[in-house]
């Protein structure tokens, strides 16, 4: 079988055009050969590991091309010598130990411009990063069963970023002597070769920074002078818009990772004091300050500000988030699906906080008329708080947008105009309106909770595109359908009330939540009055009026195992 391999075995398509543009006489630049390697092939035709990877435009491509005439042909390794190739075989190896590997190889070459070594050493701590995380990975994934290991994908090089695990055969390794560096060493080391940092090395080694302190030196060792403002407590507008773009989102990336922690570590006057302040004042005034219309990092904010109130044990009021959206509306920056989630669940955590304080109250014996004074400015906070969400939903689908245009659709008499209201509606995924629905629930808002059974009645093609694009759509969708009777109906089992639970995972960066799987922390959720028996039929015909095996109205069997899942959770 292996004497019918031929030397084109193994090539794909875009190294087969490289191929072709050779034969037909066309020039080989650096793009080209950085495109060979990615597609699998040296450019002495050794093979390497193919990778997925989106290279910059074709104008980029022909100034590379003009920059390597200059270069003289007499020039040792001309040909070699080209930082954006050795970065590309960094990239395209099996392990971290072949990229280290060749990264020795190319420090032995000698270079025209030193500084331009950056791009490969960025290449290096990609891949010492990629396999930290993996093998941070293999220690928090749980072992599987003999049954789902045969159902499990084999994952092989070039499928994903991080490098594959080092090979425990001793054939498959390479000089045990060549062990890689850590992200510190390789930072020193460079270091010492005065070699300075450009923004885009600096964007990432601060993204991917353990610890706040170590990503201020990393801005200390910058070789663009406007990042040093960072490290300063006082910073000015014009100092702070001067920053460029992927330093300052990085930055702010690495102070919601450490949201709660108080600042001491920038300076004030030449003396490292910092205010005392949480992390995350600092991060929403520099946001406020740019005037960033960066939306990930307003959402990230958002994310942060709940964990806040989760970690302090929350005050039940909404005030931080409140002031947030209106510096985030300010900045000209509309509210996504991301963020409305973030700013459900903050709602209906401080909401939990404050019935749970009643409880607490009722249960020391506290005065009765105190207790009804707190019971009453709870009331009016849960009143407060449900208006104001769903005026964001509303804004959110776009239905403020169609309040205003309702003037104007009774001048159009033809039947293009429901097609023209439903087209302007922006249908959220069932993941955000579950979350929507526990909010509105908690707070016990059953009129809000109507209005999202209209909602899903009057765009349910729309619920069930989402469903058939996203992974268990249909699932996610039920779900938030038996939220809507459970929270209606006040179906909670509280005989043994769930405790606080702290934040879990709390050095973990990934900032999605999915509602299956929030690792937020919500208090006792008291029981209230159940919704009127009229409201409840109206929302029941609405959802048995959904098409499919979506349209019968929960059983008893399916709100217990959701309420069961919940506390199991504890979500609910």
């Amino acid at each position: 079988m292996d004497s019918e391999i031929g030397p084109d075995y193994g090539v794909s398509r875009a190294a087969q055009t490289i191929v072709r543009m050779r034969e037909a006489g066309y020039p080989t630049y650096g793009w080209d050969r950085i495109i060979q390697l990615f597609a699998g092939w040296d450019s002495d035709g050794s093979p390497v590991i193919q990778n997925r990877i989106i290279l910059p435009r074709i104008q980029h491509a022909l100034v590379s091309a003009l920059n390597e005439e200059d270069i003289p042909k007499d020039f040792p390794c001309f040909r070699d010598v080209d930082h954006e190739i050795w970065a590309a075989r960094v990239r395209t190896t099996r392990t971290v130990e072949e990229s280290w590997a060749i990264f020795l190889a190319y420090e032995a070459v000698k270079v025209h411009k030193q500084h331009m070594r950056v791009t490969v050493y960025q290449a290096l701590f990609e891949r010492i990063v990629g396999a930290r995380k993996l093998e941070a990975q293999a220690r928090n994934e749980p072992s599987e069963s003999i049954e789902n290991q045969g159902e499990m994908k084999e994952k092989l090089a070039g499928d994903r970023r991080e490098a594959l695990p080092t090979p425990e055969s001793p054939h498959e390794r390479l000089d045990p002597r060549l062990q890689p560096p850590s992200v510190d060493e390789l930072f020193d080391r460079m270091v010492s070769r005065r070699i300075l940092l450009n923004n885009k090395c600096l964007a990432y080694l601060i993204q991917t920074a353990r610890q706040l302190s170590r990503a201020l030196e990393y801005i200390q060792a910058g070789g663009d002078k406007r990042v040093h403002a960072l490290l300063r407590l006082n910073i000015t507008k014009q100092q702070v818009q001067a920053v460029p773009e992927k330093v300052f989102n990085s930055y702010i990336e690495i102070l919601l990772k450490n949201f709660s922690v108080p600042d001491t570590y920038h300076k004030k006057e030449d003396a490292q004091s910092g205010d005392g302040r949480p992390l995350i004042h600092r991060a929403i005034s520099l946001m406020d300050l740019r005037n960033s219309k960066y939306r990930p990092g307003w959402n990230r904010i958002l994310l942060a500000i709940h964990k806040f109130d989760v970690r302090r044990k929350g005050n039940g009021t909404t005030d931080i988030m409140r002031q947030t959206l209106k510096v985030l509306e300010r900045a000209g920056v509309e509210l996504d699906a991301e963020g409305f989630q973030s700013v459900c669940l903050s709602f209906r955590f401080n909401a939990a906080v404050r019935r749970d304080r009643i409880a607490q109250q009722s249960e020391e014996g506290i005065e009765e008329e105190k207790l009804d004074d707190t019971c009453a400015h709870h009331l009016r906070h849960n009143e407060v708080d449900s208006k104001f969400l769903r005026a964001l939903f509303n804004k959110l689908v776009g239905l403020d947008d169609l309040a205003h245009l309702k003037p104007y659709q009774k001048l159009v008499v033809n039947d293009e105009s429901a097609g023209f209201t439903d087209c302007t509606l922006s249908v959220p995924a069932p993941t955000i309106l579950h979350v929507y629905i526990r909010a509105l629930g908690t707070m016990g808002d059953y009129e809000g909770l109507l209005s999202v059974a209209k909602f899903m009645h009057d765009h349910f093609a729309d619920l069930m595109h989402h469903c058939n694009n996203e992974l268990n759509g249909h699932v996610r969708l039920r779900r938030a359908i038996i939220a809507l009777r459970v929270f209606l109906e006040r179906r909670f089992n509280l005989e043994n009330p769930l405790e606080e639970q702290a934040l879990s995972n709390e050095g973990q960066q990934d900032w999605r939540i999915d509602d299956a799987t929030q690792s937020v922390a919500n208090l006792t959720i008291e029981r209230l009055e159940p919704a009127p028996e009229e409201l409840i039929m109206l929302v029941r015909e609405k959802v048995e009026s959904f098409p499919g095996h979506f349209g019968y109205w929960p059983d008893e069997e399916e709100m217990r195992e959701y309420v069961r899942v919940g506390q199991a959770a504890k979500t609910i």
